[in-house]
């Protein structure tokens, strides 16, 4: 099996992964800073 590989693809590929990459760091770090530290201490295993 084979599939067309042009620079159309590859850049939509690289922005899709970019996109995920930081609408993931986003949420993960809003999470993160809503947390009060000794609740977040408290937390670490």
């Amino acid at each position: 099996m084979t599939a067309p590989l042009s620079l159309e693809i590859l850049l939509v590929a690289i922005a899709l992964a970019v996109a995920g990459g930081l609408i993931a760091g986003a949420v993960g770090g809003w999470q993160a800073s809503r947390l009060r530290p000794a609740a977040a201490l408290r937390r670490v295993e």
